[in-house]
């Protein structure tokens, strides 16, 4: 448990008895209940003010014609396996080998672009959470049929992808 998490678990506590009687007696519970209780908290902070959400909620429209149709269609969308060899294969280890020698041949500079793009796509759901704060764009049910929540799931996805054909390669 970060000490951080644990200050703020007291602090609430503090502030909030009633918590305390519903966290349980277990600190995994307990840190459990004081996260999703400080997330909603700091939820509100995450606020746009009334030009931005005025901003956000016009763009819909455009959003709809002119962004929703460049994600792709699920049943259409590449998985990191069609670029890697297929594990079922009777000769998987050699294309596995194969696949090794020509990443051989890379240059180091090429592996710390794949690395820190990597990193970044292994914050994706950070960028999704901060996305669901914002009133304008909040999916607080995951199936939420606004143009920003079926952008926001679409390209989160197809990051993912990204980060998981990284990771395996």
């Amino acid at each position: 448990v970060g000490s951080a998490l644990v200050l703020a678990a007291t602090k609430l506590l503090r502030k909030k008895p009633a918590y305390a009687v519903l966290m349980g007696s277990d600190v995994e519970s307990q840190t459990w209940a004081v996260a999703t209780t400080v997330a909603k908290e700091e939820r509100v902070l995450n606020r746009m003010d009334a030009n931005q959400l005025e901003v956000v909620q016009g763009m819909s429209d455009w959003a709809t014609a002119n962004i929703l149709p460049m994600a792709n269609d699920v049943a259409k969308n590449w998985q990191p396996q069609d670029y890697l060899p297929d594990p079922q294969a009777p000769d998987f280890e050699e294309e596995v080998e194969k696949l090794r020698e020509r990443s051989n041949k890379l240059p180091d500079d090429y592996l710390v672009v794949l690395v820190g793009d990597m990193i970044t796509e292994e914050a994706l759901p950070t960028y999704m959470t901060m996305l669901n704060t914002l009133e304008g764009t909040r999916d607080e049910t995951g199936a939420s049929a606004t143009p920003w929540a079926v952008w926001t799931r679409k390209w989160t996805a197809e990051e993912n992808r990204h980060g998981d054909l990284l990771n395996k390669y």
